[in-house]
């Protein structure tokens, strides 16, 4: 699945993180519960969620109270905003910049290591 990569950019504080996702969808608000919190008193507890596939990816405001800003205009409950290649949403005093990853294969997604080999009791084994 191709990831999504979503960078936070705090104005007042001037610090940048970086998340990156590989799983549909991505909750996104105050509560400590979602994907990627956001512990600001402007964000809302359930504000915005990200669905994505490896054709594309879409933000939609759950109809958060102070809103999400795409170029100045406060997007609608429900509204589908395609990411594409970039995408920058305003919620308060962040930035969040969406934009998509490199093919990650479902064998080697962040995280999976393939399970170690357990030796057959029933084999001989070489000598130590």
């Amino acid at each position: 699945m191709r990831p999504v990569v979503i960078t936070v950019f705090d104005s007042e504080a001037g610090t940048t993180s970086e998340h990156n996702f590989a799983t549909s969808p991505v909750r996104i608000g105050r509560n400590p519960l979602n994907d990627l919190p956001l512990p600001f008193p402007f964000v809302s507890g359930w504000h915005a969620v990200v669905r994505f596939d490896d054709g594309q990816a879409k933000f939609f405001d759950l109809g958060s109270t102070n809103g999400t800003l795409l170029n100045g205009r406060k997007i609608q409950a429900g509204e589908p905003v395609v990411i594409g290649e970039m995408l920058s949403v305003t919620i308060g005093k962040l930035e969040l910049r969406f934009s998509r990853g490199e093919m990650v294969s479902s064998m080697h997604q962040a995280g999976y290591a393939p399970p170690a080999p357990v030796p057959d009791p029933y084999m001989p084994q070489p000598p130590p």
